[in-house]
């Protein structure tokens, strides 16, 4: 008989405890809902289609981004901290299942999909607002979704080292929240300080680390005028580099797990 992928089994064990139905289900159709509240507020008449679909964005995943972030939290918190801090951790290691398959598991089941769920949610609130625009603009959508999450990501590698450095669930929370807090306050400082100096470097710091700011110097809605005009190419590169980091930091958590955790 074929022995079962390590990776798979983990990923069973992960998805089956905290993804069971019908608990997917109720937060992808909760998040649906929320988005689709929300885009009724935001201001899109008389814009172009793609400032349409930035204000869709915007305006549309404020909460289902926050609710999200507390998840992914709450999930490092208890199935990553709380299990080093218990011994569980030690006990899967026992098993030759290897150190970099273990956190593989972890970023999926904790991260990936979390992120996914709120992608999923995204689009499937936006196909049934406008599926016209939606469908029209499918390439947009695709940059916008990914300059969406890319900071949720980012942040969430962090609370992963945070995690493994502390292997304490309460410490992991409040640490976790407190940089996600920080990291709200300093990109708002950014962008606030670009618009008043009119610093070109500030602002590249701004769409580097937040890219979802550089589609919004790109598409120049209304509601989110700013002073500095990005071409389409420009606003993919500064995607491209957030990206870029995510990867770099993801693979310098991933080796410090594997070389440098003790359990």
């Amino acid at each position: 008989m074929r022995r079962k992928n390590p990776l798979v089994t983990l990923l069973e064990i992960e998805i089956d405890s905290r993804y069971r139905f019908p608990v997917l289900e109720i937060i992808l159709a909760l998040l649906v809902v929320l988005s689709l509240v929300m885009v009724r507020f935001q201001p899109f008449q008389s814009q172009t289609p793609e400032a349409k679909l930035l204000s869709l964005f915007m305006f549309s995943s404020g909460l289902p981004l926050l609710i999200i972030q507390l998840l992914i939290i709450g999930y490092i918190s208890s199935g990553f901290a709380g299990e080093i801090e218990k011994g569980i951790t030690r006990i899967f290691l026992s098993y030759p299942i290897g150190r970099g398959v273990y956190f593989v598991s972890k970023l999926i089941s904790l991260v990936i999909t979390p992120v996914l769920i709120l992608s999923t949610s995204q689009l499937i609130a936006f196909g049934l607002f406008d599926a016209k625009l939606f469908l029209s603009r499918i390439a947009d959508v695709f940059g916008l979704t990914l300059a969406m999450i890319g900071p949720l990501i980012l942040l969430s590698v962090i609370f992963l080292l945070v995690a493994i450095v502390t292997r304490k669930s309460g410490t992991t929370i409040a640490l976790s929240i407190i940089l996600w807090l920080m990291f709200g306050i300093f990109t708002s400082v950014l962008s606030y300080m670009a618009n008043i100096t009119r610093s070109y470097y500030i602002a590249v710091i701004l769409w580097v680390l937040s890219p979802i700011h550089a589609f919004q110097s790109h598409y120049q809605p209304p509601a989110f005028a700013t002073i500095f005009k990005l071409t389409l190419v420009e606003a993919w590169t500064y995607l491209s580099l957030h990206y870029a980091i995510i990867i770099v930091l993801i693979l310098s958590v991933f080796i410090y797990f594997k070389r440098r955790f003790e359990v």
